[in-house]
Protein backbone atom coordinates (compact mmCIF):
# COMPACT_ATOMS: atom_id res chain seq x y z
CA UNK A 1 0.00 0.00 0.00
CA UNK A 2 1.40 3.60 -0.88
CA UNK A 3 1.60 5.60 1.82
CA UNK A 4 2.66 9.29 2.78
CA UNK A 5 3.62 11.00 6.20
CA UNK A 6 2.64 14.74 6.14
CA UNK A 7 2.14 15.37 10.00
CA UNK A 8 5.33 15.97 12.63
CA UNK A 9 4.70 13.58 15.60
CA UNK A 10 3.92 13.28 19.26
CA UNK A 11 6.69 12.95 21.81
CA UNK A 12 6.72 10.81 24.70
CA UNK A 13 9.64 10.67 27.00
CA UNK A 14 10.55 8.38 29.72
CA UNK A 15 13.18 9.26 32.37
CA UNK A 16 15.04 5.79 33.04
CA UNK A 17 15.70 6.37 36.82
CA UNK A 18 12.00 6.94 38.10
CA UNK A 19 9.87 6.27 34.91
CA UNK A 20 8.85 9.88 35.26
CA UNK A 21 6.63 10.77 31.95
CA UNK A 22 7.26 13.79 29.97
CA UNK A 23 4.43 14.08 26.76
CA UNK A 24 3.77 16.87 24.06
CA UNK A 25 1.28 16.97 21.50
CA UNK A 26 2.00 20.61 19.91
CA UNK A 27 5.82 19.60 18.54
CA UNK A 28 6.09 22.10 15.59
CA UNK A 29 9.21 20.09 13.93
CA UNK A 30 11.20 16.58 15.22
CA UNK A 31 14.52 15.83 12.46
CA UNK A 32 16.50 12.89 12.82
CA UNK A 33 19.96 13.07 11.54
CA UNK A 34 22.06 9.80 11.07
CA UNK A 35 25.73 10.04 10.43
CA UNK A 36 27.88 7.27 9.52
CA UNK A 37 31.92 7.20 8.90
CA UNK A 38 33.00 6.26 5.55
CA UNK A 39 35.99 5.65 4.37
CA UNK A 40 37.03 4.59 0.64
CA UNK A 41 40.17 2.01 0.38
CA UNK A 42 41.67 2.78 -2.39
CA UNK A 43 43.93 0.47 -5.04
CA UNK A 44 45.22 -0.66 -7.67
CA UNK A 45 46.17 1.14 -11.16
CA UNK A 46 44.63 4.08 -11.03
CA UNK A 47 44.12 4.17 -7.62
CA UNK A 48 40.37 3.18 -7.82
CA UNK A 49 37.57 2.66 -5.12
CA UNK A 50 37.97 -0.82 -3.68
CA UNK A 51 35.66 -0.76 -0.75
CA UNK A 52 33.80 1.53 1.66
CA UNK A 53 34.45 1.08 5.18
CA UNK A 54 31.48 1.91 7.62
CA UNK A 55 31.74 2.56 11.06
CA UNK A 56 30.34 4.52 13.89
CA UNK A 57 26.92 5.32 13.41
CA UNK A 58 25.41 8.13 15.24
CA UNK A 59 21.44 9.43 15.37
CA UNK A 60 20.18 12.75 16.37
CA UNK A 61 17.05 13.87 17.08
CA UNK A 62 16.09 17.46 17.32
CA UNK A 63 12.29 18.77 18.47
CA UNK A 64 11.20 21.95 18.32
CA UNK A 65 7.83 22.92 20.59
CA UNK A 66 5.50 25.63 19.80
CA UNK A 67 4.83 25.82 23.66
CA UNK A 68 7.28 26.73 26.28
CA UNK A 69 7.52 23.57 28.64
CA UNK A 70 9.20 23.42 31.88
CA UNK A 71 9.93 20.01 31.59
CA UNK A 72 12.12 19.87 28.78
CA UNK A 73 13.96 22.59 30.31
CA UNK A 74 14.40 20.43 33.60
CA UNK A 75 15.68 17.42 31.21
CA UNK A 76 18.52 19.17 29.94
CA UNK A 77 19.99 20.07 33.35
CA UNK A 78 19.52 16.68 34.78
CA UNK A 79 17.36 17.67 37.52
CA UNK A 80 13.65 18.09 38.99
CA UNK A 81 10.89 20.13 38.50
CA UNK A 82 10.20 21.21 42.27
CA UNK A 83 8.30 23.89 44.73
CA UNK A 84 10.20 26.51 45.95
CA UNK A 85 10.22 29.95 47.39
CA UNK A 86 12.59 33.03 45.97
CA UNK A 87 12.60 36.54 46.68
CA UNK A 88 12.21 38.44 43.77
CA UNK A 89 12.24 42.02 42.81
CA UNK A 90 9.50 43.83 41.97
CA UNK A 91 9.37 47.76 39.72
CA UNK A 92 6.80 50.32 39.20
CA UNK A 93 6.70 53.43 37.88
CA UNK A 94 4.81 56.33 40.12
CA UNK A 95 4.54 60.49 38.91
CA UNK A 96 6.60 62.75 41.59
CA UNK A 97 3.78 64.99 43.46
CA UNK A 98 4.45 67.94 45.11
CA UNK A 99 7.03 68.05 47.49
CA UNK A 100 8.91 64.63 46.24
CA UNK A 101 5.66 62.25 47.37
CA UNK A 102 5.81 59.08 45.37
CA UNK A 103 2.56 57.29 45.87
CA UNK A 104 2.68 53.55 45.28
CA UNK A 105 -1.06 51.41 43.55
CA UNK A 106 -0.70 49.23 46.91
CA UNK A 107 -2.16 51.22 49.51
CA UNK A 108 -0.53 48.46 51.87
CA UNK A 109 2.86 49.38 50.78
CA UNK A 110 6.01 50.45 53.78
CA UNK A 111 9.30 50.56 55.06
CA UNK A 112 12.50 52.07 53.56
CA UNK A 113 12.65 51.36 49.56
CA UNK A 114 14.87 51.88 46.95
CA UNK A 115 13.61 54.64 44.25
CA UNK A 116 15.42 55.18 40.62
CA UNK A 117 14.28 58.85 39.71
CA UNK A 118 13.83 60.01 36.25
CA UNK A 119 17.60 60.08 36.19
CA UNK A 120 18.94 56.97 37.04
CA UNK A 121 19.84 57.71 40.72
CA UNK A 122 18.55 55.41 43.61
CA UNK A 123 17.38 57.43 46.59
CA UNK A 124 15.65 55.76 49.32
CA UNK A 125 12.13 56.67 50.64
CA UNK A 126 10.35 55.57 53.87
CA UNK A 127 7.03 54.10 52.73
CA UNK A 128 3.66 54.44 54.81
CA UNK A 129 0.00 53.42 53.22
CA UNK A 130 1.40 53.11 49.91
CA UNK A 131 2.84 56.25 49.96
CA UNK A 132 6.68 58.75 50.84
CA UNK A 133 7.56 61.92 50.51
CA UNK A 134 11.42 62.15 49.15
CA UNK A 135 13.45 65.32 49.14
CA UNK A 136 15.33 64.52 46.93
CA UNK A 137 12.14 64.35 44.32
CA UNK A 138 11.05 67.53 45.11
CA UNK A 139 12.49 69.30 41.69
CA UNK A 140 11.49 66.25 39.88
CA UNK A 141 7.42 67.42 40.37
CA UNK A 142 5.34 65.18 37.59
CA UNK A 143 7.99 63.43 36.15
CA UNK A 144 8.24 59.29 36.34
CA UNK A 145 10.31 57.75 38.82
CA UNK A 146 10.24 53.36 39.80
CA UNK A 147 9.68 52.55 42.92
CA UNK A 148 11.30 49.07 43.27
CA UNK A 149 10.05 46.22 46.04
CA UNK A 150 10.94 42.84 47.08
CA UNK A 151 8.12 40.25 47.66
CA UNK A 152 8.60 36.42 48.40
CA UNK A 153 6.98 33.81 45.53
CA UNK A 154 6.76 30.11 45.58
CA UNK A 155 6.31 28.58 42.32
CA UNK A 156 7.97 25.44 40.62
CA UNK A 157 11.52 25.68 39.99
CA UNK A 158 14.55 24.24 37.54
CA UNK A 159 17.67 24.95 38.90
CA UNK A 160 20.72 25.20 36.43
CA UNK A 161 23.71 23.46 38.32
CA UNK A 162 27.49 22.80 37.67
CA UNK A 163 27.02 19.64 38.65
CA UNK A 164 24.16 17.62 36.87
CA UNK A 165 23.72 16.73 33.74
CA UNK A 166 21.16 15.47 31.31
CA UNK A 167 20.10 11.43 32.22
CA UNK A 168 19.52 8.86 29.62
CA UNK A 169 15.06 8.59 28.56
CA UNK A 170 13.49 6.61 26.91
CA UNK A 171 11.72 8.21 23.74
CA UNK A 172 8.60 7.56 21.35
CA UNK A 173 7.37 9.22 18.47
CA UNK A 174 4.27 8.49 17.12
CA UNK A 175 2.45 9.41 14.06
CA UNK A 176 0.12 8.78 10.95
CA UNK A 177 0.54 7.41 7.92
CA UNK A 178 -2.07 7.88 5.12
CA UNK A 179 -3.56 6.00 2.06
CA UNK A 180 -2.70 7.57 -0.80
CA UNK A 181 -5.57 6.19 -2.71
CA UNK A 182 -8.51 7.30 -0.39
CA UNK A 183 -6.28 10.16 1.69
CA UNK A 184 -7.25 8.22 4.77
CA UNK A 185 -5.33 7.49 8.00
CA UNK A 186 -4.39 3.96 6.92
CA UNK A 187 -1.03 3.33 9.91
CA UNK A 188 0.16 4.38 13.30
CA UNK A 189 3.65 4.83 12.93
CA UNK A 190 5.64 4.29 16.07
CA UNK A 191 9.84 5.10 16.08
CA UNK A 192 11.24 3.85 19.23
CA UNK A 193 14.70 4.68 21.30
CA UNK A 194 15.86 2.93 23.98
CA UNK A 195 18.74 5.24 25.54
CA UNK A 196 18.71 8.84 24.31
CA UNK A 197 20.54 11.60 26.65
CA UNK A 198 19.11 15.16 25.72
CA UNK A 199 22.06 17.57 25.08
CA UNK A 200 22.72 19.81 28.03
CA UNK A 201 23.45 22.79 25.56
CA UNK A 202 20.62 25.47 24.78
CA UNK A 203 20.03 28.46 23.04
CA UNK A 204 16.95 30.60 24.26
CA UNK A 205 15.66 33.70 23.09
CA UNK A 206 13.15 36.23 24.73
CA UNK A 207 12.66 38.56 22.35
CA UNK A 208 9.34 41.09 22.09
CA UNK A 209 6.69 39.33 19.69
CA UNK A 210 8.25 36.41 19.39
CA UNK A 211 7.09 33.10 20.81
CA UNK A 212 9.66 31.39 22.80
CA UNK A 213 10.03 27.76 21.16
CA UNK A 214 12.47 25.41 22.99
CA UNK A 215 14.90 23.34 20.81
CA UNK A 216 15.49 19.92 22.73
CA UNK A 217 18.54 18.29 21.12
CA UNK A 218 18.74 14.34 21.89
CA UNK A 219 21.40 11.94 21.03
CA UNK A 220 20.49 8.42 20.71
CA UNK A 221 23.16 5.09 21.67
CA UNK A 222 22.89 1.93 21.04
CA UNK A 223 21.56 -1.35 23.19
CA UNK A 224 24.44 -2.58 24.38
CA UNK A 225 22.67 -6.52 24.20
CA UNK A 226 21.10 -5.95 21.12
CA UNK A 227 23.15 -3.17 19.15
CA UNK A 228 19.59 -1.44 18.43
CA UNK A 229 19.84 2.14 18.31
CA UNK A 230 16.16 2.34 17.75
CA UNK A 231 13.46 1.25 15.87
CA UNK A 232 10.37 2.33 13.56
CA UNK A 233 7.22 0.12 13.32
CA UNK A 234 3.74 0.88 11.16
CA UNK A 235 0.75 -0.99 12.64
CA UNK A 236 -2.83 -0.93 11.14
CA UNK A 237 -4.78 2.20 12.45
CA UNK A 238 -8.21 1.51 14.35
CA UNK A 239 -10.07 4.13 14.68
CA UNK A 240 -11.81 4.76 18.70
CA UNK A 241 -14.74 7.11 20.04
CA UNK A 242 -12.20 7.41 22.51
CA UNK A 243 -8.53 7.70 21.15
CA UNK A 244 -6.26 10.16 22.33
CA UNK A 245 -2.88 11.45 21.01
CA UNK A 246 0.30 8.69 21.00
CA UNK A 247 -2.09 5.89 21.53
CA UNK A 248 -3.06 7.58 25.11
CA UNK A 249 0.09 7.38 25.86
CA UNK A 250 -0.25 11.61 26.93
CA UNK A 251 -2.88 10.90 29.48
CA UNK A 252 -0.55 8.72 31.39
CA UNK A 253 1.78 11.15 32.40
CA UNK A 254 1.93 12.00 36.39
CA UNK A 255 3.20 14.69 38.30
CA UNK A 256 6.43 15.37 40.09
CA UNK A 257 7.76 16.55 43.39
CA UNK A 258 5.78 19.92 42.20
CA UNK A 259 2.34 18.70 42.13
CA UNK A 260 2.27 19.39 38.72
CA UNK A 261 3.21 19.08 34.86
CA UNK A 262 3.39 21.26 31.98
CA UNK A 263 3.46 19.79 28.15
Amino acid sequence: MPLYIQDTADAVLERKSDKFVIATGTTQTVTLKQKVDEETVKGGIGNAAQFTIKSNKELEITMEDALFNFQWLAATQGVKVVNDKLVVKRTEVAEVEEGGKVTSVNSKLAGELVVIDTYGKNVKGKFTAGSATISDLSSQVGKNVTIVTEEEVQGEKVSIRADRFAEKYRLQLFTYAYDQDTEAIAKDVFLTFDNVSPSSEFDLKLKAGDPLSPELQLKATANPKTKEIGSWMIVDHKEDAGETNSGAVVAGRRSEESGSHLG
